[in-house]
């Protein structure tokens, strides 16, 4: 039996997560998600994500890949999935992929939101953050204006491991005013 590459696309409230990676203490999106997997098709699963999350982050679109020799359906792997993960991470679309995706080197842009509030917002809670006093989003869009384009971000990254490369390409950075929210969003092709 030939080997499949199955890409997954996922959503997750990141609210008690250490983050995508599987660590050596706390739960993880990759974690629940190797356990659902192997629940599955019975067989050691390490989904591979396009990227790893922090703890908290809350993720939408999120696309991993796993290899399997199994012959499940991709419809049926993902009504499985989804009855077998926790309530906090959900696999919105399932489909098998050529052999040579990866969903992390095959990735050609991620898009990160933020959003402030003035407010108290119970709602929200985990989700914005709340700042009591006055913005400039004026100031904001001209500064947020200045980041599109090609820059070397040596001085964000981790030396340890070096990375293979510190330039990204930032193609949108805006801030806007969606309801009471003052939302930030910045994609680029990688972070």
């Amino acid at each position: 039996m030939s080997e499949r590459v199955i890409r997954l696309d996922l959503e997750y409230d990141g609210a008690d997560f250490v983050g995508w990676q599987i660590q050596l203490r706390g739960r993880s999106v990759q974690g629940e998600l190797a356990r659902a997997l192997h629940t599955f098709l019975g067989q050691e699963v390490i989904p591979v994500a396009a990227g790893r999350t922090d703890a908290g982050t809350h993720a939408m679109g999120q696309v991993a890949h796993f290899r399997t020799d199994s012959r499940h359906s991709p419809q049926r792997m993902c009504l499985a999935l989804n009855g077998l993960l926790p309530p906090d991470i959900a696999v919105t679309d399932c489909q098998v992929a050529a052999r040579d995706f990866h969903a992390r080197f095959s990735a050609v842009g991620k898009c990160y939101r933020y959003r402030i509030v003035g407010v108290r917002a119970p709602l929200d809670r985990g989700r914005v953050w709340t700042l009591y006093r006055p913005l400039d989003l004026e100031r904001m869009k001209r500064a947020a204006a200045a980041l599109p384009g090609t820059h070397h971000f040596g001085a964000f990254c981790k030396q340890d491991p070096i990375p293979d490369r510190y330039d990204c390409h930032i193609q949108r950075c805006a801030w806007e005013r969606i309801g009471r929210a003052l939302v930030f969003e910045i994609e680029g092709n990688r972070f």
